[in-house]
């Protein structure tokens, strides 16, 4: 279990020296994310990223990223609530989102300290422009924010503020109009045609292949999207009924230990069922077979298709590097040029450091860099990488990026 401590602030501090203490302690006294977390990056992988609101999903630039002034604070807050209060879905980085911009536009700096009730209505603003139908729950975690700032010290002045953002209006409402909005909300006819017609004709490209096998699983057995990403490579459930009829049902595991449920298939859908799962475990086999190998032998590199033929300890060029990494290497470019970081920088330290890198060098960065529950995908539901039916990694699924080989997708 994780460490966790109450923070308790020291009345003859400042807010600034409660901040910097309440930092300090959580980032040296906690293990919340694990104890290999490197709290320096901007990119708590498989955790949360610390982005500005609005950032995009890719091609993060420096300038996306949330102002090195929160930056830290933000970390702290974050492993400390989940470390008292764990959640799948990491939401407090919203308020830390909405609040940052709306800190520098009323205070000219991203110093929390300075938060106020202005602030928090600026924060608010931010909320409902950027999250939309989301907005009601942004506005509760910026309250839950104000609160602990509050309440720790961590403040100039205590703020007592409410979310003045209004619940989106509930979607299973009956009537006519409930009716109308839930239909609203229904793809048409013709695209589920569409989506179909996709799915019968086989297409081989990676991302194609995934979107109308998960769409085909969907129509077969209703879910959410978050279920279908944890289901595990054996989901096929197969049994005799009362009438002695063949059924077949996907097995979706349950969380804190009450099994699996099974959600049926019904006949005329069992050839497609079988169909898209079979598509699902032939595209992330290697995932699966990397995660296997990643599990059982920790001391040795994967010797993949495109590893060089080297001994563990034998000194590396540059280009077999990116060879056993598995990264591109684009004409005109020098091999490492191309490699990402934050591999990239670590490599290059511990090059520098002994004057040459080895495989057995390169499997402790892998291994270093492995999301933080490694190696459970879903750790209350009990599926490993190794036996996920959606065990992809990064870019498996890019049309023009190349895979990368040892990173996870989220």
């Amino acid at each position: 279990m994780a460490e966790i401590f109450q923070f308790v602030p020291k009345a003859e501090l400042d807010a600034k020296a409660n901040v910097d203490e309440f930092v300090r302690r959580c980032r040296h006294d906690l293990t919340v994310f694990g104890n290999k977390l490197d709290w320096n990056s901007w990119n708590w992988k498989g955790v949360v990223n610390y982005t500005k609101v609005g950032a995009p999903s890719r091609g993060i630039k420096p300038e996306h990223l949330l102002d090195e002034e929160i930056q830290n604070f933000a970390k702290a807050y974050i492993r400390y609530q989940q470390g008292h209060n764990p959640t799948k879905n990491i939401q407090e980085i919203k308020a830390i989102r909405c609040v940052e911009p709306a800190l520098i536009k009323v205070k000219g700096a991203a110093d929390i300290t300075k938060v106020d009730v202005t602030v928090l209505d600026e924060a608010a603003v931010v909320a409902r422009e950027q999250y939309g139908s989301s907005g009601y729950h942004a506005g509760a975690h910026i309250e839950k924010l104000s609160k602990f700032l509050s309440d720790n010290g961590l403040i100039k002045s205590p703020v007592i503020w409410k979310n003045p953002i209004p619940r989106y209006e509930d979607r299973n409402r009956t009537g006519e109009k409930g009716r109308a909005h839930r239909e609203k909300k229904l793809p048409k006819d013709y695209q589920l045609d569409y989506m179909a017609e996709m799915f019968a004709n086989d297409l081989q490209e990676p991302r194609d292949r995934f979107a109308t096998s998960m769409f085909a699983l969907g129509m077969c057995a209703p879910g959410r999207v978050s279920e279908f990403q944890d289901l595990s490579v054996d989901c096929v459930h197969e049994e005799i009924d009362r009438k002695g009829v063949n059924r077949l049902g996907l097995r979706f595991y349950a969380g804190k230990g009450f099994g699996a449920d099974i959600k049926w298939v019904s006949s005329p859908f069992v050839s497609i069922a079988r169909e898209a799962v079979s598509r699902l475990m032939e595209l992330s086999a290697e995932g699966r077979k990397l995660a296997s190998w990643l599990e059982t032998q920790p001391d040795k590199f994967y010797r993949h298709e495109r590893c060089p033929n080297v001994g563990e300890d034998e000194p590396l060029s540059a280009e077999q590097i990116c060879q056993a990494m598995g990264w591109v290497v684009r004409d005109g470019k020098s091999a490492m040029s191309v490699a990402f970081n934050p591999s990239k920088k670590k490599i290059l330290a511990i090059r520098h450091a002994k004057g040459a890198i080895t495989l057995r060098d390169l499997n402790k960065i892998v291994h270093a860099e492995l999301p933080a529950d490694w190696p459970w995908k879903n750790k209350e539901r009990g599926v490993k990488y190794s036996d996920a039916l959606l065990c992809l990694r990064e870019n498996e699924l890019h049309g023009n990026r190349g895979c990368h080989l040892y990173c996870y997708g989220r």
